[in-house]
């Protein structure tokens, strides 16, 4: 879940506590310690951190954003291919970054897929 503020997707968490398995949100592309289970059981987090391409500018190629910075002219921002990692847990639902460590996972760039967005909400089974 992508929201502007972290009031936001508390917000949206507690709404949706209950009704979904998890509440998994992105926005600073750092991740927060704030994991828990809600009252009614949904799994929370509000910000799983960045995933992407580190070698970026949130994702889309550096000297494209850097062209359009110092030349004031809007040009197509190129999804970045370089260095990309996914972050934010294990295969246990666990975060990591917690104690300064970096197990960053490398993975194949993906055409299309840009860092931080993206919500990853589930209904719960009855």
């Amino acid at each position: 879940m992508h929201a502007e503020a972290t009031s936001r997707e508390d917000r949206d968490g507690l709404y949706l506590d209950g009704h979904v398995t998890a509440v998994v949100g992105t926005h600073t592309h750092v991740a927060t310690a704030d994991e828990r289970i809600l009252p009614k059981g949904t799994a929370y987090i509000t910000d799983l951190g960045m995933t992407g391409p580190y070698e970026s500018i949130l994702g889309r190629d550096v000297q494209r954003v850097l062209s359009v910075m110092t030349t004031a002219i809007p040009t197509e921002f190129d999804v970045a291919q370089n260095d990309v990692k996914l972050c934010g847990g294990d295969d246990h639902g666990r975060q990591r970054h917690r104690q300064g460590r970096d197990d960053r996972a490398d993975v194949p760039a993906v055409r299309g897929v840009t860092a931080g967005g993206g919500a990853a909400i589930g209904r719960r089974q009855q």
